[in-house]
């Protein structure tokens, strides 16, 4: 029975020496089967060129097969204990987590190499799942985790297929070869592995190991829209498509004559017409679901219709990337109901440009990408039709989006058209002028916040050498290591560090150390009597240079002057003295570098939160469940939508600024309204869930990653099938 931490860990670290020792027969019984299927391959290869091709790879594997074998043992150790980190390409993609711009970047070879990387990875997954699970709860218990962690397990399918891809790059196996090697992995690698973890899992049986319970998994699955087609060509395709390698006649030919073809439009030109808009989109409002068609026919109808008159393979590719990057826009509860509608609408326009215009998908700085993704970005700034913002945002859409779905899409240009003119409705409708001079505010205080405080940091750590600081009582230490390191901070910044005590602010330290002290001032009352008056007349002043409030000043200088006149009082003897209470460690909400003095009147320009230690958990107890779920774990980035609870409701806002050294964090809504809190408070906010990324990235790029992912998954279901 394994019951000790000692025992456990030694027991993990054999596991883990046996496998990597196993790890050059199990190559060598993988590298034989894929011999025995290169031998099948050339002998049925249909012409010359491929025959060759397989005869070139059996000869390459037999003079490398037993070093390779030789090598995978010490590349598995390392890889095992982390002596290197997995951060080959394929670490990144290998569990359905490919994203259009890797795609982009690769070439036809590259591409097909992580396809099979990711073939192997997916069949030895599914191969071992039974046994791999219940390895993963052993070696878990092995770890003392409290809950099954597989990403924990060293043992883990992706390592041993990241260090394969990893080994045959070290050994210069050209990629052609390389990738006709693992071509044939998938099965025999499966089934050693099979073998690996069944014997270790009866091994860690009968030495009295005691897995851990698995969770229940969830059964809620989003299922994803799929391609129609299931082959490789699709993923090679979407490879093109991406990295502008469509063929000339694709991206040139003229746009396939169809009966929705429209002349250019001139709607909202007179008047009237605005008046039709402006009353639609009133109706909408009232209504969270509104029913939107303003084409002749429905996008599904026109895009069925264009898929019957294509002229080229690639462009059906190009309508149905469209369509599935529409259809996910439009399913995401994250838009409210009505910009969804007009993405709808925007269908058919995107599928007539892709056409004739394919570079919407691998240029990101595309007119109609850009529409896409201003409208998207905007648009996750609201929360509800009630917003106060909404009915402009929305008029706006109605306005310079949606008549594209009715013209004559030849190029980008009405595209273009449609957002400078989206643009120019912004700038007039939501005071952009006006809200980037109350952000360039907000920053401006709260850069001042930072450098103060990062002084203030120094002159505490100062203070903390002083022995009289551990001699006064902890108000008093708390005072010297906050709001007065705040003046001193102010005083430095104005005057500089040429000025070894500007103001003379640091020289009040001693002398208030040393008036906080009964037992000293007792001896020396006389000395005390004249130095007061000009003690509170200094502290006065320098507190009004950071604006501290007056209530506090008064609370402060109420303590002090109780301990002045205690100087004042009859001696007693040492029996019945009180000892003074002192300093025992100062209070982390002063001290901690993640917390900031901000002034009043900074609060006031920047919105700044101040949260005391319970605040946020009190706001989380009060707050409903989250609107849009999420777990993220990781920072929000400049750019990035998030919803936090505040004053008992959920408000949408944009994260725009970071201060230089990441301790404060400035957010802005659409209608200029900021929030600012300190590093401390945003940890605390995502750590309570009052506090969402509503996204990581742009709506549009994850659209398109969730392309590429399907297109992958689709190629995979073909070759697994």
């Amino acid at each position: 029975m394994v019951d000790s931490r000692q025992q456990r860990q030694t027991l993990f670290q054999n596991i883990l020496e046996q496998a990597a020792l196993d790890g050059e027969p199990l190559l060598l019984e993988v590298l034989s089967a894929v011999r025995r299927k290169l031998e099948e391959s050339a002998l049925h290869a249909p012409n010359v060129i491929e025959q060759d091709q397989h005869r070139l790879s059996l000869k390459l594997l037999d003079s490398k097969g037993k070093a390779l074998a030789e090598r995978f043992t010490p590349l598995l150790r390392d890889n095992f204990h982390k002596k290197r980190r997995l951060d080959s390409q394929f670490a990144s993609l290998a569990k359905d987590e490919w994203h259009y711009g890797q795609l982009q970047g690769m070439n036809v070879g590259q591409a097909q190499e992580q396809m099979a990387l990711t073939c192997i990875l997916q069949m030895s997954t599914h191969t071992t799942e039974a046994a791999l699970a219940e390895l993963n709860a052993y070696i878990c218990a092995l770890l003392n985790l409290s809950t099954i962690r597989p990403e924990r397990n060293p043992l883990r399918p992706l390592v041993y297929v990241t260090s394969l891809q990893e080994l045959l790059m070290q050994a210069s196996v050209p990629l052609q070869i390389r990738t006709d090697w693992i071509h044939h992995v998938p099965v025999a690698l499966g089934k050693a592995l099979l073998a690996l973890y069944a014997g270790l899992n009866k091994y860690l049986r009968e030495q009295g190991v005691v897995p851990l319970i698995a969770a229940k998994a969830d059964g809620h699955a989003n299922a994803a829209p799929e391609l129609p087609s299931q082959s490789q060509h699709v993923l090679d395709g979407m490879r093109s498509l991406l990295a502008k390698e469509m063929s000339s006649a694709a991206t040139q030919q003229a746009h396939p004559s169809t009966k929705f073809d429209t002349t250019m439009p001139t709607a909202f030109n007179t008047p009237t017409e605005r008046q039709q808009v402006d009353q639609r989109v009133a109706s909408i409002e009232k209504r969270p679901t509104p029913d939107v068609t303003l084409q002749d026919s429905a996008p599904d109808v026109i895009r069925q219709q264009l898929m019957l008159e294509y002229r080229h393979t690639s462009q059906a590719l190009n309508l149905e990337v469209v369509s599935l990057m529409v259809e996910n826009l439009v399913r995401d509860t994250r838009l409210l109901e009505p910009i969804r509608r007009v993405i709808e609408n925007l269908e058919p326009a995107l599928l007539r440009l892709v056409l004739v215009d394919p570079c919407f998908f691998s240029d990101n700085h595309h007119p109609a990408r850009q529409l896409l993704f201003e409208l998207t970005q905007r648009g996750l700034a609201f929360g509800s039709v009630e917003t106060p913002e909404f009915g402009a945002f929305l008029m706006s859409l109605y306005r310079c989006v949606v008549p594209l779905s009715k013209q004559h899409i030849l190029d980008a240009g009405p595209f273009e058209l449609a957002l400078n003119n989206m643009h120019a409705m912004w700038k007039a409708d939501f005071g952009q002028y006006k809200h980037n001079d109350q952000k360039d505010s907000a920053v401006k205080v709260l850069q001042e916040a930072e450098v103060r405080h990062l002084i203030a940091r120094k002159m505490v750590s100062a203070l903390e050498q002083l022995p009289e600081l551990h001699r006064v009582p902890s108000s008093v230490a708390e005072f010297l290591c906050g709001p007065w390191a705040q003046v001193m901070a102010f005083a430095e910044m104005q005057h500089g560090t040429d000025t070894d005590d500007p103001g003379h602010y640091k020289e009040l330290v001693n002398v208030l150390l040393w008036s906080a002290q009964p037992n000293l001032t007792c001896s020396n009352v006389a000395k005390l009597t004249k130095l007061v008056p000009r003690l509170l007349s200094k502290l006065r002043e320098g507190l009004k240079l950071i604006d501290y409030p007056s209530v506090k000043t008064s609370d402060f200088f109420d303590i002090l002057l109780k301990l002045h006149e205690q100087a004042f009082k009859p001696a007693r003897t040492h029996d019945d003295a009180t000892p003074v209470k002192p300093a025992q460690g100062l209070t982390t909400s002063l001290t901690s570098p993640q917390d900031h003095w901000v002034a009043p009147a900074e609060v006031k320009v920047s919105g700044f939160m101040d949260f005391q230690d319970d605040d946020t958990s009190t706001d989380a107890k009060s707050a409903p469940q989250d609107p849009t779920p999420s777990a993220p774990t990781v920072l929000p980035a400049v750019g990035h939508w998030v919803e936090m609870w505040v004053k008992d409701a959920w408000l949408r806002t944009q994260l725009t600024w970071i201060s230089p050294q990441s301790t404060m964090f400035l957010f802005t809504s659409v209608h200029g309204q900021t929030q600012s809190m300190t590093r401390r408070s945003l940890d605390k906010m995502l750590a309570n869930n009052t506090l969402h990324i509503l996204a990581e990235q742009s709506m549009v790029d994850s659209v398109l990653d969730k392309v590429v992912q399907q297109a992958i998954r689709n190629s995979l279901d073909s070759k697994l099938g």
